[in-house]
């Protein structure tokens, strides 16, 4: 282990919890100056960064894979390889973690033919290869190797394609995959509403009427848009959105809306949940101090597994499911959207903006 005691990343690397854990990390050997991953030059870390992987993937990369650069080389596996001919230097940004003896010692500004490299292309491919983790996390030894490089390869070549075609007059260009367009993947919820409400209606012809003039997934999606906008009105009450006197009226009249809502569907959810009559007892009206932000709706998932299918209506737990996974998809979405709007605001206040630009 490193002697700098201005540096703890090596040490919180060496004492994490591995058990049960084939690698904990990833190491690379790449160009400083050209930034590429040398061929050969990533290793597993079974724990920590310790001196025989990165000795292994320096062996490994072919430019001193060759029997004549290892002439001078010690046999011990832990080598001190500052003794042979190599010189060792820290990257210009992480240079500051270490003391001054460091700093002084393994600058890059003091070595001959550096010229104006950083060192820190050692970082940039994190910046897409560290997703590949929660991809990988679980996968075997075997798997994960496979995996790994697939992915890498197969981005480096969705990249590569899409990029020729748009070099191509535009009449001549086929049809690829954009590596910059957002993924989507899923229906919408006003696609699955439409497909559950498709459903009712075709059981309606063969002669299954649902229990109320209002259908399953109307009564569903009710609940869900009231739980909505209970929890947005609960939002600007915590955020004290309603100080003056017109926004404490319109918060009464929120209220007064939510609380009218509750009571139309209370009716409809003893036909379709009559398991909850008694919770629903329970909570007949809002107590003094329970405001309609607060006043339980009582969904499928809300009741206890072991007897949630006995008391609800057939089908109505998976239509609860269904267009929840539907919401938290358009949720995602609309995250990533949003992301992707304050990623380019920042990026053009930092180039436009005056006192803002490098």
């Amino acid at each position: 282990m490193s002697t700098c005691t201005g540096l703890a990343a090596l040490d919180h690397a060496n004492t994490k919890f591995s058990r049960g854990y084939a690698t904990t990390g990833v190491g690379l050997g790449v160009c400083a100056h050209h930034k590429f991953i040398q061929k050969n030059g990533a290793v597993d870390l079974q724990k920590g960064e310790r001196y025989a992987n990165m000795d292994y993937a320096y062996a490994s990369i072919p430019p001193t894979s060759r029997p004549e650069a290892h002439e001078g080389l010690p046999s011990l596996v832990r080598c001190d390889l500052s003794k042979q001919d190599v010189r060792f230097v820290i990257p210009k940004l992480h240079i500051y973690g270490h003391q001054l003896l460091c700093q002084l010692k393994f600058s890059l500004n003091w070595l001959r033919g550096a010229g104006r490299t950083d060192g820190e292309g050692i970082e940039r491919p994190w910046a897409h290869l560290s997703p590949i983790a929660t991809s990988t996390r679980d996968m075997g030894p075997d798997e994960f190797t496979a995996g790994r490089g697939s992915i890498t390869e197969s981005w480096e070549r969705m990249i590569r394609n899409w990029e020729e075609q748009q070099e191509k007059p535009e009449g001549e260009r086929e049809e690829v995959a954009n590596p910059y367009e957002m993924p989507h993947s899923g229906m919408s919820e006003a696609e699955v509403r439409l497909r559950l409400t498709e459903e009712e209606a075709a059981q309606a012809k063969e002669g299954n009427f649902s229990l109320h003039n209002v259908g399953p997934t109307a009564f569903m999606t009710q609940l869900l848009e009231l739980e909505e906008q209970q929890r947005a009105l609960k939002m600007g009450v915590e955020a004290k959105s309603f100080e003056t006197a017109t926004q404490k009226t319109q918060l009464a009249e929120k209220r007064t809306k939510i609380m009218r809502l509750i009571g139309k569907i209370r009716s409809v959810q003893a036909v379709y949940m009559p398991g909850a009559l008694r919770v629903l007892q329970q909570h007949e009206g809002p107590t003094k101090d329970e405001h309609a932000e607060e006043v339980p709706l009582i969904l499928p998932s809300d009741i206890p597994s072991h007897i949630r299918l006995s008391v609800c209506h057939t089908g109505l737990p998976r239509l609860e499911e269904e267009l929840r996974e539907a919401q938290l998809r358009g949720s995602l979405m609309s995250l990533r959207t949003h992301l992707h709007m304050k990623s380019r605001l920042l990026t053009y206040r930092t180039t436009n903006v005056k006192a803002q630009g490098m």
